[in-house]
This record gives C-alpha cells, structure tokens and sequence, in this order.
C-alpha cells in the first residue's frame, strides 16, 4: 500500500518539463496533481463502466461500455480566483480547498 507521495519533488518536477514537451495540458494537470495532492479523477474525472463483459469459449463478444462521470471533477465554480483557492471533492465525497 502506497503512503505519501509517488514522486519526490524533482522526480516530479523533472517529469512534468518532459510532459510539457508532449503535451502541455497533460502536464499542467499533472502539475496541479502534484501542488494539490488531488487524485487523477479529481482533474480528468472518474471513468464508470456500464454494461458487462461477456465472454464465449474464451473470446469476448460484447465490450463494457465506459463513460465519464465529471460530478467531482474541477469546475469553474470550485474555483475562486479572488481568495486563489479552488474547492476539490474527493474519496468518500470529503471536500478540501
């Protein structure tokens, strides 16, 4: 079970100079993930599966479905340009600014 942070604070500095070469959004968001602490579903919102696998003779026939459910996910009214906060809903619906 991981405890505390996944990347040291160079590791992760030095991953997000080579997202930006990649993708400048990608590493924004991963930027914001590592000031904030937030999970990734908190930034790209949390992927729900409807439907079901179903599997014949070992061959999958029909796919799960998946969508994104963004209820949680960072909103322009979770953002407070003013007071320089912005408002993350997370596990278990606990709430930080």
């Amino acid at each position: 079970m991981q405890r505390g942070s996944a990347y040291t604070e160079d590791e992760a500095d030095s991953l997000i100079i080579d997202m930006s070469e990649q993708d400048q959004r990608a590493a924004d968001a991963f930027e914001f993930i590592s000031a904030t602490g937030c999970r990734a579903e908190t930034i790209f919102g949390r992927q729900r599966k409807t439907g079901g696998k179903v599997v014949v003779n070992g061959v999958v026939v029909k796919e799960t479905k998946a969508s994104r459910d963004f209820s949680k996910a960072i909103r322009a009214e979770k953002i407070d340009l003013m007071k320089g906060t912005v408002t993350l809903t997370e596990k278990g619906d606990k709430t930080h600014t």
